[in-house]
């Protein structure tokens, strides 16, 4: 089979065609070029040869298994998962040697994750990638892909290096460009998922140091309000009018009846009375003592 035929058939000609242009070609040969290769098999000794030929059904095989990583994305809630399966994907697809995702959170690139887990990342590599500001695109190497995930605000820098079959390149960076759509959604809804869990722990803790307040306060008030109670019930508080005579001090009780002030003020609060002389009335009652600093005042 030569190159014009899997041009042709590259093209999208007519199956009846292609196979009539081959058979002409098998029976020049004395064999036949169907029994013998298959399309895949074309495809591949032409990518090995001057130019690259793609076939149809690569394209469309490429694009299905990127439609079903989209949707198994779909499911992930966190970004460890979609690395991980971003990463499957890459290996299926590509090939690659080493891949190396790079977090970018708020701007600021994070630590790479590499695939497989022990490789490590090439420095001059890293500083190509995080310099990448397009969607997709071959390295300077010729061998590796670039890509950014998430714009304008990226989400993460992913490189495939030294990938299979780097005469497709053309091809690969279309593809490539998908699969980033398709990982920015499923970073951002991650990074969401993550954010609001971090969000409801956050108000749990206010949550539950709020109850502890609510009940430290509410042992306090109760223990004020015992105290309170219990002050009150040592309290007899007199108020009101209290008719009282001008003339002997005998106060008048809610029944009519007069009674000594003494009597009454012991009735109705907690005092008591003891009784002595005040040094007036020493001096009007026991004029002969006299005063502590001298002679009666005679008032």
């Amino acid at each position: 089979m030569d190159f014009a035929t899997c041009d042709a058939y590259a093209a999208g000609e007519p199956n009846k065609d292609f196979r009539a242009a081959a058979t002409t070609r098998g029976a020049a040969s004395g064999r036949s070029t169907l029994r013998k290769k298959g399309p895949m098999q074309a495809l591949h000794e032409g990518a090995l040869a001057e130019r690259p030929v793609l076939v149809p059904a690569r394209r469309l095989a490429d694009y299905a298994a990127i439609l079903d990583f989209a949707g198994r994305l779909a499911t992930a809630v966190e970004e460890r998962v979609v690395v991980d399966r971003l990463a499957g994907l890459c290996a299926s697809l590509f090939a690659p040697e080493v891949a190396v995702f790079v977090p970018v959170v708020d701007g600021v690139p994070r630590a790479p994750v590499t695939r497989p887990v022990e490789a490590t990342p090439d420095p001059a590599d890293l500083v190509e990638l995080t310099a990448f500001v397009g969607r997709s695109c071959v390295a300077s190497d010729g061998r590796s892909l670039l890509a950014r995930i998430g714009d304008p605000s990226p989400l993460g820098l992913l490189r495939l290096s030294r990938v299979a079959f780097p005469e497709l390149a053309p091809h690969y960076v279309e593809s490539f460009g998908l699969v980033a759509e398709a990982t920015a959604l499923a970073l951002l809804h991650a990074r969401s998922h993550h954010a609001l869990r971090e969000t409801e722990h956050a108000l749990r803790v206010e949550r539950d140091e709020l109850e502890v307040r609510v009940r430290e306060r509410t042992a306090e008030l109760e223990r004020t309000v015992a105290e309170l109670r219990e002050t009150s019930a040592h309290l007899r508080v007199l108020h009101g009018l209290l008719p009282i005579c001008c003339s002997c001090k005998k106060v008048r009780d809610d029944g009519g009846c007069w009674r000594i002030i003494e009597e009454y003020l012991t009735q109705h609060s907690e005092a008591t009375f003891t009784h002595g002389l005040c040094p007036d009335c020493v001096d009007r009652l026991y004029p002969e003592l006299g005063g502590a600093d001298g002679p009666p005042t005679g008032r």
